[in-house]
């Protein structure tokens, strides 16, 4: 790294915001119960991605690549999770079985990702559903020939 960029980076890191971010990510780490296994995908996006269901899904990323729990509570939570979706019969994903397990959290889904945003303005919804117009043209087309 040249001389002048290494001193811009110390500087940014002695500035006040740079601190106060990093005084808070500690914070939150702090309150990590367990490692989470699934890099920077969130909970949907691993299911999606590996065609698997959110149990799985929950013990492939709390699970290292021979298989053992990164955590006992991860496992315990895991079982939880079996426990309760067991006795679910909605459709969907298990939101309702995965709160029980695992408890709630503003504006997340525990297990699953982030909660819909609630924003619910004219403008945003506007080009919502022009958005899905355009997407679900294509997909009629291709439902019809299948």
């Amino acid at each position: 790294m040249p001389y002048d960029n290494w001193l811009r980076t110390i500087e940014g890191f002695r500035e006040e915001k740079y601190i106060k971010r990093s005084k808070a990510n500690t914070l939150v780490r702090e309150k990590q119960q367990f490692p989470y296994r699934g890099g920077t995908s969130s909970y949907g996006s691993t299911a999606y991605k590996n065609d698997m269901d959110w149990v799985p899904t929950y013990a492939k990323t709390h699970t290292d690549n021979q298989g053992n729990w990164v955590d006992p509570v991860a496992e315990q939570n895991y079982r939880n999770i079996q426990h309760a979706t067991s006795e679910w019969s909605g459709e969907g994903p298990p939101i309702a079985p995965y709160q029980e397990a695992l408890g709630e959290r503003r504006g997340w889904y525990r297990g699953m990702g982030p909660k819909p945003s609630s924003n619910t303005s004219s403008h945003s919804s506007s080009n919502m559903s022009s958005s899905q117009a355009r997407t679900q043209e294509p997909f009629s087309e291709v439902n019809c020939a299948i």
